[in-house]
């Protein structure tokens, strides 16, 4: 079903959905493993080369692919034409615009602003604007990731803010945890980058004090001392559920993520957090965990008294970091999008 029906008619769902902008690639590879999964659960037909057939195509930040950046003409081509040639990529997007339109309703999920993440500027602080100014609707991770794209100089057309979730048969809680009231009190981290702005030295702070332990998985920086902390090495995310149940909480003290995936997966594990209030942390983890201040000690000292009202506050919400909720999000900011299309 393509276009918007009319006025008289009940909208239908739509059957044709392209994730994401690879070719010639595997659909697991897109970075969507988990949404194409839901969607084809909810009966919608997902695929990964865009095109006039399909209904919508949903793009990623300014990726199309593993170590591949997009090009914004591309996307233009496909949003008037509903193809893509890539040896017509060199025309920008006002050649297009130019063309009456006949390509699918494009919906850009934004990751965030990379300069403020990174902590300098890189292509892609030019390629995700340009991207977006080709969709017809924007899906900002959290507020924050709205906020920032504003701060950034870019511009906001409509959009929907839908938090990442993750898949439950990976992270799920351990409901027979044994009390946390005489042993000590396990915290688990992790980051895929060694970024030292990811908050090492506070995980390392944090290992040090009296009745914790501290495990790390992923890439620990080099620079930094890691104290006590158990350096687990990287594990795919198919693992690290089961690591995270060996685990009582979550330390994540990285600076300005949009919405850090570590952070969904712990809470949907029933992991409380000790987060630092940067970035997207306080959106996903405020109800669920104790905000890291100058006083670390401290901070630790209220976390342990308030455990175990947040590990049930975030037992009892859970459902919310799952991607059942997450993909009937999209598929009504899908429907949106349509209309306005």
């Amino acid at each position: 079903v393509r276009g918007t029906p009319p006025p008289w008619r009940k909208p239908i769902s739509m059957r044709v959905i392209a994730v994401n902008w690879i070719s010639r690639r595997s659909v697991s590879e897109t970075g969507y493993p988990q949404l194409r999964h839901q969607l084809l659960e909810m009966g919608h037909d997902v695929h990964h080369d865009p095109n006039r057939a399909s209904d919508l195509v949903l793009v990623n930040a300014f990726n199309r692919g593993p170590g591949q950046m997009m090009n914004p003409n591309q996307v233009a081509q496909l949003r008037q034409t509903g193809k893509v040639r890539w040896w017509l990529s060199g025309f920008a997007s006002p050649t297009w615009q130019k063309l009456d339109r006949r390509g699918p309703t494009i919906v850009h999920r934004v990751d965030g602003v990379a300069e403020f993440v990174r902590g300098f500027r890189t292509k892609a602080d030019d390629i995700q604007p340009a991207v977006n100014a080709e969709s017809d609707l924007t899906i900002f991770q959290t507020v924050y990731c709205r906020d920032s794209f504003e701060e950034a100089g870019a511009p906001i057309g409509e959009y929907d803010v839908i938090n990442n979730a993750v898949d439950p048969r990976f992270f799920f809680p351990d409901l027979d945890k044994a009390p946390t009231d005489e042993r000590p009190l396990r915290f688990f981290a992790s980051s895929w980058s060694s970024n030292p702005r990811k908050g090492f030295a506070t995980i390392a702070s944090l290992s040090l004090l009296k009745g914790v332990e501290v495990s790390f998985a992923g890439r620990w920086a080099e620079e930094i001392d890691p104290q006590k902390v158990n350096l687990l090495g990287a594990h795919p995310s198919s693992e690290l559920g089961a690591i995270m149940r060996e685990h009582d909480a979550l330390i994540h003290a990285a600076k300005n993520e949009p919405c850090s995936n570590t952070v969904v997966e712990a809470l949907a594990s029933g992991l409380p957090a000790l987060y630092l209030d940067s970035g997207g942390n306080k959106e996903l983890a405020g109800e669920y965990g104790v905000a890291i201040s100058d006083d670390l000690e401290q901070d630790l000292e209220a976390f342990r008294s308030s455990y175990n009202e947040l590990r049930e506050r975030v037992l009892d919400h859970r459902e919310k970091f799952l991607m059942p909720r997450a993909a009937k999000a999209y598929m009504e900011s899908f429907e949106r999008a349509r209309d306005l299309r």
